[in-house]
Protein backbone atom coordinates (compact mmCIF):
# COMPACT_ATOMS: atom_id res chain seq x y z
CA UNK A 1 0.00 0.00 0.00
CA UNK A 2 3.28 2.45 0.44
CA UNK A 3 3.83 2.51 -3.22
CA UNK A 4 0.87 5.18 -3.90
CA UNK A 5 2.15 7.23 -1.13
CA UNK A 6 5.78 7.62 -2.91
CA UNK A 7 4.06 9.57 -6.01
CA UNK A 8 2.25 11.89 -3.70
CA UNK A 9 5.54 13.23 -3.20
CA UNK A 10 4.34 14.41 -6.72
CA UNK A 11 2.45 17.36 -5.42
CA UNK A 12 5.98 19.72 -5.30
CA UNK A 13 8.50 19.94 -8.33
CA UNK A 14 8.96 20.30 -11.90
CA UNK A 15 9.02 18.13 -15.06
CA UNK A 16 10.93 18.71 -18.27
CA UNK A 17 8.66 19.08 -21.25
CA UNK A 18 10.33 15.72 -22.79
CA UNK A 19 8.62 13.65 -19.75
CA UNK A 20 5.32 15.65 -20.75
CA UNK A 21 5.56 15.04 -24.19
CA UNK A 22 4.57 11.50 -24.57
CA UNK A 23 0.70 12.80 -22.68
CA UNK A 24 0.54 15.34 -25.49
CA UNK A 25 1.80 14.44 -28.61
CA UNK A 26 1.23 12.99 -31.27
CA UNK A 27 -2.23 12.59 -29.45
CA UNK A 28 -3.78 13.94 -26.15
CA UNK A 29 -3.77 11.45 -24.10
CA UNK A 30 -7.66 10.34 -22.61
CA UNK A 31 -5.66 10.42 -19.01
CA UNK A 32 -5.92 14.33 -19.22
CA UNK A 33 -8.56 17.16 -18.91
CA UNK A 34 -8.44 18.81 -22.67
CA UNK A 35 -8.08 22.00 -20.72
CA UNK A 36 -5.40 21.38 -19.10
CA UNK A 37 -3.85 19.23 -22.03
CA UNK A 38 -3.99 22.43 -24.03
CA UNK A 39 -2.49 24.19 -21.34
CA UNK A 40 0.03 22.17 -21.20
CA UNK A 41 0.80 22.06 -25.23
CA UNK A 42 1.11 25.57 -24.83
CA UNK A 43 3.88 25.46 -22.72
CA UNK A 44 5.64 22.38 -24.22
CA UNK A 45 5.37 22.36 -28.02
CA UNK A 46 6.83 22.31 -30.29
CA UNK A 47 9.09 19.23 -28.25
CA UNK A 48 11.49 19.72 -31.20
CA UNK A 49 12.55 23.98 -30.10
CA UNK A 50 15.50 24.48 -28.37
CA UNK A 51 13.78 26.53 -26.17
CA UNK A 52 11.29 24.03 -24.98
CA UNK A 53 13.41 21.26 -25.07
CA UNK A 54 14.61 22.96 -21.49
CA UNK A 55 11.30 24.03 -20.38
CA UNK A 56 10.10 22.63 -17.05
CA UNK A 57 6.26 22.54 -15.76
CA UNK A 58 5.34 22.37 -12.41
CA UNK A 59 4.03 18.81 -11.45
CA UNK A 60 0.79 20.50 -9.21
CA UNK A 61 -0.45 23.52 -11.28
CA UNK A 62 -2.77 24.22 -8.08
CA UNK A 63 -0.18 24.88 -5.70
CA UNK A 64 2.67 24.93 -6.78
CA UNK A 65 5.64 24.97 -3.94
CA UNK A 66 3.14 23.46 -1.63
CA UNK A 67 3.25 20.33 -0.09
CA UNK A 68 -0.11 19.08 0.60
CA UNK A 69 -2.63 16.69 -0.93
CA UNK A 70 -3.85 18.48 -4.30
CA UNK A 71 -1.55 15.73 -5.86
CA UNK A 72 -4.40 13.38 -5.57
CA UNK A 73 -7.09 16.54 -6.19
CA UNK A 74 -4.95 17.16 -9.43
CA UNK A 75 -4.82 13.60 -10.40
CA UNK A 76 -9.00 13.32 -10.12
CA UNK A 77 -9.25 16.17 -12.67
CA UNK A 78 -7.60 14.78 -14.62
CA UNK A 79 -4.63 17.28 -14.65
CA UNK A 80 -1.84 14.49 -13.55
CA UNK A 81 1.26 15.04 -15.79
CA UNK A 82 2.47 11.78 -15.83
CA UNK A 83 0.61 8.95 -17.04
CA UNK A 84 1.83 6.49 -14.15
CA UNK A 85 -0.03 8.57 -11.69
CA UNK A 86 -3.26 9.18 -13.71
CA UNK A 87 -3.03 5.07 -13.42
CA UNK A 88 -3.36 4.91 -10.16
CA UNK A 89 -6.99 5.54 -11.31
CA UNK A 90 -7.52 2.24 -13.03
CA UNK A 91 -7.49 -0.13 -10.32
CA UNK A 92 -10.28 0.18 -7.65
CA UNK A 93 -8.25 -0.03 -4.53
CA UNK A 94 -5.72 2.72 -5.98
CA UNK A 95 -8.41 4.77 -6.88
CA UNK A 96 -10.33 4.63 -3.49
CA UNK A 97 -6.86 5.92 -1.97
CA UNK A 98 -6.46 8.70 -4.40
CA UNK A 99 -10.40 9.93 -3.33
CA UNK A 100 -9.41 9.45 0.04
CA UNK A 101 -6.40 11.32 0.07
CA UNK A 102 -7.72 13.98 -1.85
CA UNK A 103 -9.89 15.04 0.75
CA UNK A 104 -7.83 14.35 3.91
CA UNK A 105 -4.89 15.87 3.65
CA UNK A 106 -4.08 15.13 7.61
CA UNK A 107 -4.41 11.19 6.66
CA UNK A 108 -2.30 11.87 3.55
CA UNK A 109 0.07 13.12 5.99
CA UNK A 110 0.48 11.06 8.34
CA UNK A 111 0.53 7.84 5.78
CA UNK A 112 2.75 9.79 3.74
CA UNK A 113 5.57 9.69 6.51
CA UNK A 114 5.08 5.99 7.73
CA UNK A 115 5.95 5.71 3.93
CA UNK A 116 8.67 7.82 3.66
CA UNK A 117 9.89 6.00 6.81
CA UNK A 118 9.30 2.41 5.49
CA UNK A 119 11.16 3.63 2.40
CA UNK A 120 13.93 4.45 4.29
CA UNK A 121 14.50 1.68 5.93
CA UNK A 122 14.92 -0.54 2.46
CA UNK A 123 18.38 -0.94 2.24
CA UNK A 124 20.60 2.13 0.85
CA UNK A 125 23.77 0.84 -0.76
CA UNK A 126 27.29 2.59 0.80
CA UNK A 127 30.86 2.98 -0.21
CA UNK A 128 31.78 1.47 -3.91
CA UNK A 129 28.58 -1.07 -3.40
CA UNK A 130 25.99 2.17 -4.69
CA UNK A 131 26.40 5.26 -6.77
CA UNK A 132 24.46 8.42 -6.60
CA UNK A 133 23.86 9.61 -9.98
CA UNK A 134 24.62 13.15 -11.31
CA UNK A 135 22.07 13.46 -13.48
CA UNK A 136 19.35 10.88 -12.45
CA UNK A 137 18.70 9.54 -15.90
CA UNK A 138 21.94 8.91 -17.26
CA UNK A 139 24.68 6.54 -15.02
CA UNK A 140 27.87 7.68 -14.40
CA UNK A 141 30.04 6.76 -16.78
CA UNK A 142 32.89 6.27 -14.68
CA UNK A 143 30.76 3.75 -12.36
CA UNK A 144 30.24 1.16 -15.86
CA UNK A 145 34.00 1.60 -16.86
CA UNK A 146 37.01 1.10 -14.67
CA UNK A 147 40.30 2.13 -15.48
CA UNK A 148 41.80 -0.78 -15.28
CA UNK A 149 39.07 -2.58 -17.71
CA UNK A 150 38.16 -1.52 -21.36
CA UNK A 151 34.66 0.09 -20.77
CA UNK A 152 32.51 -2.90 -21.51
CA UNK A 153 28.83 -2.17 -21.90
CA UNK A 154 26.07 -4.48 -21.09
CA UNK A 155 24.28 -5.79 -23.83
CA UNK A 156 20.94 -3.85 -22.95
CA UNK A 157 22.57 -0.39 -22.74
CA UNK A 158 24.98 -1.34 -26.46
CA UNK A 159 21.67 -1.81 -27.69
CA UNK A 160 20.42 1.10 -26.58
CA UNK A 161 23.19 3.07 -27.98
CA UNK A 162 22.82 1.12 -31.56
CA UNK A 163 19.17 2.15 -31.69
CA UNK A 164 19.78 5.87 -30.46
CA UNK A 165 22.66 6.16 -33.24
CA UNK A 166 20.68 4.56 -36.23
CA UNK A 167 17.62 6.99 -34.98
CA UNK A 168 19.99 10.12 -35.70
CA UNK A 169 21.32 8.62 -38.84
CA UNK A 170 17.78 8.46 -40.15
CA UNK A 171 16.78 12.19 -38.99
CA UNK A 172 19.88 12.95 -41.00
CA UNK A 173 19.20 11.47 -44.27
Amino acid sequence: MFTIFVPGAHTIGRAHCRFVDPQITPIVSSDLNPAFAANLSWICLPANSPVKQRQTVHLDFITKDLFDNAYFQNILAKRAIFHTDAELLNATDTRQLVQLYAQNQAQFFQQFSISMVKMSQLGVLTGNQGVIRKRCSVPNWHSICHSRNPCLLHPFLFLCLVMFWKSLLHQVQ
